[in-house]
């Protein structure tokens, strides 16, 4: 090819100033150079401790920032992508393998993070494929702002960059897609909506001051279940019972406007009921026939009462029957004094009636619960009776019944089997031994013994601590996820191979990147 004398000039003089530039540049340069006897073999640990700190990077700021939602999940993969890559880089370069920090190359690692994965739970090949498709543009997006930066130019970037940001996700995101990780995180949403009612049932409660086993929720973890082994399931039990039959009776006291710091006995439930009946004679002075309804309506309630009691005890049908009888005679009653105190006017004597009829319900129903000997309310006698048909007030009673049902004390959780039982006692006992035998010191021997004495007295009282409840007896769902975490880790796995394994390419692949200058001389031969 021949040139003209002004293309001849220019491409001398190009060529001068190339030369002076070898010419001039120092033998030691200022910044690390990379070495050049490097395997792939001694490169790999390295990359992959590269990929996992890109990835993790990626994941754990992704996961971080599902709190604040869809924008939440991109800044967190911003920040967790970038911060992660500038780590890669950093290794990189202290260990040589490359010679100066790339910005554009984080910000690129940065915003290819920022697109979440779709769930893998039982996806379709065509799910799947999609998956790849966007997870791969997002990962090449990435490194166009990588080259960019660093070079002013997007429109080359090289196949086997592209080749390889494709393979490592496709790899990723169909091995997850196989081991169906996603399972995890749709078991946790069935079991949260199952038990969402006794949850909410839990949660009131505690505001009241119950407590439970924390085992009773089911899985409970290494260490709740060493110290219930330490402290004994029914000796905690015990222990929690004793508290809860306390914030029992401060409920019912409540239920019927007794002071807590009042007996609660059978003689203060019948002077409740006897204040609480003297809107009764008031209604009586109404009309005769309103006289007679009460005294029948009392008769009829005070029977349909007893058979109540007698078939909760033998599940005979004739007391159901019975109950059911004179509880609708005790309804018939009520409705002809409503009527009679309408047919004199007296409108706020029908709404008093009415709270008094609550109010002594309330105290029979406690009175039916509490044990005389032990001056105790059982909570799994008002919940009986709930489930027998009788009506329980939407207060103070409707908590007890509600955590008695989904608390019960005969539960299996709260009673210790007895292989634990006997193991429990043997195990604790050989402490001293095993000391001995090991120290062979007399004072350490002591101390461990003493320990034993005092670990299961200190151990139910780590469980029954209000904070040790509130952290660990609160029933816990992972399902605050963008995505399951199989299909983050393969997404930024596969970003974070294809970036890695681009740095092995030779230089000249690198170069790609670059658009051909037309102006530019061909090298001399």
């Amino acid at each position: 090819m021949k040139y003209t004398p002004e293309q001849e000039k220019a491409i001398a003089d190009a060529r001068a100033r190339l030369q002076a530039q070898v010419t001039s540049t120092p033998a030691v340069s200022a910044a690390p150079a990379v070495p050049a006897g490097k395997s792939l073999m001694s490169k790999a640990p390295g990359m992959a401790a590269d990929i996992g700190l890109e990835a993790g990077g990626a994941t754990a700021g992704q996961m971080i920032g599902a709190i604040g939602g869809p924008v939440g999940v991109g800044v967190g993969g911003f920040i967790g992508g970038a911060g992660g890559n500038a780590a890669a880089q950093i290794r990189q370069i202290k260990a040589g393998d490359r010679s100066k920090f790339s910005v554009p190359e984080m910000l690129g690692s940065g915003a290819s993070s920022m697109i979440p994965g779709g769930s893998l739970f039982k996806a379709s090949a065509t799910t799947i494929a999609k998956e790849v498709a966007k997870q791969s543009s997002a990962q090449l997006a990435g490194m166009a702002i990588e080259s960019l930066g660093e070079r002013g130019d997007i429109s080359k970037i090289t196949a086997p960059q592209a080749v390889v940001t494709f393979l490592g996700t496709s790899a990723g995101i169909g091995g997850a897609a196989l081991t169906d990780m996603g399972k995890k995180v749709q078991k946790q949403l069935i079991d949260k909506a199952d038990k969402a009612v006794r949850d909410k049932t839990l949660e009131e409660a505690r505001k009241e001051g119950y407590i439970i086993l924390p085992s009773s929720l089911g899985k409970s973890g290494i260490v709740t279940d060493a110290l219930e082994f330490i402290a004994g399931k029914s000796a905690t039990m015990s222990d929690i019972v004793e508290r809860n039959d306390f914030v029992t009776k401060s409920l019912a006291k409540r239920a019927i406007g007794i002071p807590l710091t009042e007996t609660l006995d059978v003689a203060a439930l019948e002077s409740v009921r006897k204040r609480a009946g003297e809107v009764y004679a008031e209604a009586a002075s109404v009309s005769g026939k309103a006289s007679k309804a009460i005294d029948s309506y009392k008769i009829a309630r005070d029977e349909a009462r007893i058979f109540n009691i007698a078939y909760e005890r033998n599940g005979q049908a004739a007391d159901l029957k019975q109950f059911k009888k004179y509880q609708a005679k005790a309804d018939g009653y009520w409705s002809v004094i409503d009527s009679e105190a309408k047919k004199a006017g007296k409108e706020d004597l029908i709404d008093r009636l009415q709270k008094s009829k609550v109010l002594i319900a309330k105290t029979h129903l406690i009175e039916d619960a509490y044990n005389t000997g032990a001056g105790t309310v059982a909570a799994d006698i008002i919940a009986k009776r709930r489930a027998s048909g009788r009506a329980i007030p939407t207060d103070e009673l409707k908590i007890i019944a509600d955590f008695a049902e989904a608390f019960p004390r005969a539960s299996d959780e709260a009673i210790e089997r007895s292989s634990s039982a006997i193991v429990r006692p043997l195990a604790m006992a050989s402490v001293p031994a095993i000391a001995y035998g090991i120290t062979r010191n007399p004072a350490t021997v002591a101390t461990f013994a003493a320990s034993t004495l005092f670990a299961p007295s200190a151990a139910r009282g780590v469980l029954t601590s209000n904070l040790y409840q509130k952290l660990m007896a609160t029933p816990k769902y992972n399902v605050n996820v963008p995505q399951d975490l199989g299909a983050m880790l393969a997404q930024m796995g596969g970003m974070a191979t294809g970036r890695q394994t681009a740095n092995l390419f030779p230089e000249k692949e690198n170069n790609y990147f670059l658009k051909k200058n037309s102006n530019q001389p061909a090298p001399s031969r």
